[in-house]
């Protein structure tokens, strides 16, 4: 199973419902490898990957695998692993058309990307840069090495909006983009409405914003210790164990 987390601005809690599935399925024997697609690699550095990501040790001729790869220990049993691709910035940029000039190097990040994949991993969770779309070079880039790898792996998309009005129908509109596009791969799979104002009418508020959505459909509450995440063993909200649960219980049926 793959997973791809998506948004249409930073700030709403892509990276931190990534992470905190990814320790949920592991907390239920579900291998997992969380796979950082966004060049601002935040989810990367809260677990103290502090290397350059796989692409630009390529290029750079580094050999270090602990600059892009990590086992990421927990203290509640829910460890898993995380692939820094990119997070450097707008390197990314730089590094890609070096790799589109020079088939070695590509030959060389697949086969790198290839060895780790390979790794028994039962489940691949992709946190995105925001507003992201199929064919942009974010995506392709790994993409197209997994589905070479995994051609028939099953392939879900969420969604993370917060609360607000303007999110919800920039959210609606964007599902409807990626959803309708002519040939997409995998499928939708549902929406997380997070940071909700903790008091019961923004809570009611958001329950019938929702219901706007089809598929699963989770509020979260404003939870401050989400909000200031800087310690991978944050406890997981029984929303997020709800959504990890429904999540795999459809994966079982697809």
């Amino acid at each position: 199973m793959r997973l791809s987390v998506l948004s249409t601005k930073g700030g709403v809690g892509k990276s931190i419902i990534a992470l905190l599935l990814s320790k949920y399925f592991s907390q239920n024997g579900v291998k997992t490898l969380l796979i950082d697609r966004d060049p601002l690699g935040w989810v990367s550095n809260l677990a103290k990957i502090k290397g350059k990501g796989l692409l630009a040790s390529i290029v750079d001729k580094e050999e270090d695998k602990q600059a892009y790869f990590k086992e990421v220990k927990t203290k509640d049993g829910g460890d898993f692993y995380i692939l820094k691709l990119y997070g450097d910035g707008a390197r990314f940029y730089v590094d890609l058309d070096i790799i589109r000039r020079d088939e070695k190097l590509y030959k060389k990040i697949k086969e790198k990307y290839q060895e780790i994949v390979r790794n028994g991993f039962q489940a691949f969770i992709v946190d995105n840069p925001s507003m992201v779309q199929r064919n942009d070079d974010e995506v392709q880039c790994e993409l197209r090495i997994f589905r070479e790898t995994f051609p028939d792996e099953k392939i879900f998309r969420l969604y993370i909006s917060d609360s607000s009005e303007i999110s919800i129908e920039s959210t609606l509109k964007y599902i409807k983009e990626i959803e309708q596009t002519p040939h997409k791969i995998g499928q939708y799979l549902g929406i997380v409405i997070n940071l909700v104002p903790p008091f019961p009418e923004d809570l009611d508020k958001a329950m019938r914003l929702a219901s706007k959505f089809e598929g699963i459909k989770v509020v979260i509450p404003f939870i401050e210790s989400l909000f200031i995440l800087n310690d991978i063993n944050v406890e997981i909200p029984e929303q997020v164990k709800y959504l990890g649960k429904e999540i795999l219980k459809l994966n079982n049926k697809v």
